[in-house]
């Protein structure tokens, strides 16, 4: 009936607003809903009204489809721009995921802003409101997108910083509650959802594929709405309400499976590079620590933000964390940047940094692949899957890319992940002091090369125009002078002094 009531939708309202009426996903409280729009109000804004479950038949399909169930797939993928191409929909599609998760960075509704006076700089100016809902109804009318939505695959997730509203944005960011109600519109959730109740976007989500034994608790974590500026060393992310939640979810677990969405890198503690928990040490700490506290079983964390995807993992004093970073589906550091508006040759050299660095200063957390060594990180656009041997109790971790082929693919036994004891660290130890120096040489010097390239053609291109458009000094002193070689003067004899 719902799914019926949906296609009448798109001849009433057009397939955009079709498309944000039959967005249906689970509540915070594990129930589906469904929302709709009445044909005067064509935006975002009422898209949380409720008007009743979806039909009996979608949940008994899922339930049918569950039991028996030897494995279970949940996707997941960041930094996505709602207004240009999306290739990765038809293989997440075709990969038949029991779940969705959007990592951040959904779309990008801060705006990136040259000023050139009274000197040159570039920056990101905040999103408004209705800027941010566009983006988000655009993103609901992608055919690929509007397929899923349409599917009975569950779809949860969180924010970054570019949907948040402000680039690396915190706590101080004035229209937070505004963006969180948007982006609770985008995702369909209940008026009465806890997550419209609360300050912050966080929450939990239980999945169980046929049996208790086969169960999946998703955290999806808030690290804007609460966190603190950097240059607080004491500084948190998630906020005193939001580790109460946290550490009373974990209590009273029993998943076989906790898989955390964090919008940024837990593991790899890059101070001052990038954004990632490492800029917040102490709250990173206690997020380990209460792992182990807790003996949460099986710790998957999943995080986007960087625009490359990895497989990494933590070895702990007992124990280790597992961390798979997906990012991005739209653009990559291998592809293009966010602008789209960036030349390949640029964009060639980017990806021959990123190279450079990671073969003479490795992220040392990074896994190595066991028969090839080849190093789990790719620059390509691409999408996470985490498939689960309910049979086997193992778990397969993948990077699928654009044309469907598996980037990166690691299994792990679930016995072996889990925080028994502190500290946890990284696989390699700190690289040689020679490789440090070399990397950040090469590192200076590809773009002052480039630069240098550049400058040199534009010059030679300069010099070119000026020959054909502005004649040379010479011909400047000789031009009201010259004469045709060939002209009268030429075949008048000149009289000698002596006649």
């Amino acid at each position: 009936m719902a799914r019926t009531r949906q296609r009448a939708l798109v001849c009433q309202l057009g397939p955009i607003h079709a498309l944000i009426a039959s967005l249906g996903v689970y509540s915070a409280g594990g129930e589906w809903a469904t929302h709709a729009e009445d044909s005067s109000a064509i935006d975002l804004d009422r898209a949380s009204e409720t008007v009743g479950q979806t039909s009996s038949r979608i949940q008994q399909q899922q339930q049918q489809q569950q039991v028996g169930q030897t494995s279970s797939r949940i996707h997941f993928g960041s930094c996505s721009l709602a207004q240009g191409p999306q290739p990765l929909w038809e293989h997440i599609l075709a990969r038949r995921p029991d779940v969705w998760i959007w990592g951040g960075d959904n779309v990008y509704a801060d705006r990136l802003t040259v000023q050139w006076s009274p000197y040159p700089r570039a920056y990101f100016a905040a999103a408004d409101i209705p800027h941010l809902r566009d983006l988000y109804a655009q993103q609901l009318a992608v055919p690929g997108y509007a397929k899923l939505l349409n599917s009975s695959i569950s779809i949860v997730g969180t924010w970054d910083d570019h949907d948040y509203g402000i680039n690396d944005g915190d706590k101080s960011f004035p229209l937070r509650q505004e963006s969180q109600e948007a982006f609770l519109d985008f995702l369909g959730e209940p008026a009465g959802s806890p997550r419209r109740q609360q300050a912050g976007v966080y929450a939990a989500r239980h999945f169980e594929f046929g049996s208790p034994a086969q169960s999946v608790l998703v955290v999806l974590l808030d690290l804007r709405y609460h966190r603190d500026p950097y240059s607080d060393q004491d500084g948190d992310f998630l906020g005193e309400e939001q580790w109460h939640w946290l550490d009373q979810t974990l209590a009273q677990s029993n998943a076989t499976v906790h898989v955390f969405m964090s919008s940024l890198q837990l593991l790899e503690p890059r101070q001052k590079v990038n954004e990632n928990w490492g800029r917040l040490p102490k709250a990173r700490t206690r997020f380990l620590e209460l792992l182990r506290d807790r003996k949460v079983a099986a710790p998957v964390v999943l995080s986007g933000d960087v625009h490359f995807a990895e497989i990494s993992a933590a070895k702990c004093a007992s124990g280790s964390i597992l961390e798979v970073t997906s990012s991005g589906m739209t653009h990559s550091w291998g592809t293009r940047q966010p602008s789209g508006r960036t030349p390949p040759w640029v964009n060639a050299i980017v990806a021959g940094m990123f190279h450079v660095a990671q073969s003479v200063m490795p992220w040392r957390y990074q896994l190595q692949d066991a028969a090839t060594g080849a190093q789990q990180y790719n620059l390509g656009l691409n999408f996470g899957e985490l498939e689960f041997d309910w049979e086997a109790q193992a778990l397969t971790v993948s990077l699928v890319g654009e044309g469907g082929q598996v980037l990166l693919k690691q299994r792990f036994a679930l016995r072996d992940l889990g925080i028994q004891s502190l500290p946890c660290g990284p696989l390699r130890g700190e690289p040689e002091a020679w490789r440090v120096a070399l990397g950040f040489g090469i590192l200076a010097a590809v773009p002052l090369a480039a630069l240098a390239l550049v400058a040199a053609v534009l010059l030679c291109v300069f010099r070119s125009v000026r020959r054909l458009v502005l004649p040379t000094g010479d011909e400047k002193l000789k031009a009201p002078f010259a004469v045709s070689s060939n002209s009268e003067c030429e075949k008048t004899p000149v009289p000698s002094q002596a006649e």
